[in-house]
């Protein structure tokens, strides 16, 4: 079993999500396909999401991860 130890502060507070208003009715797979692909989204409680792209700190740690396992 690997153990991973991230001995770095992470003090990025610029990882944001924006809340997308809903349509005035309930999301719909046809409103979620016409979404720009170029973002990632998550729908929590029936609010939608478009989440900051990953910072250099997330894709360093999510290699070390990777490697780890």
């Amino acid at each position: 079993m690997a153990t991973v130890s991230i001995e770095t502060q992470l003090t990025n507070d610029s990882a944001e999500a924006t809340v997308i208003p809903a349509p005035g009715r309930p999301w719909t797979a046809d409103d979620l396909l016409a979404l720009d692909d170029d973002h990632q989204y998550e729908l929590l409680e029936g609010v939608l999401y478009q989440m900051s792209p990953a910072s250099p700190y997330h894709s360093r740690y999510e290699m070390r991860l990777l490697l780890a396992i």
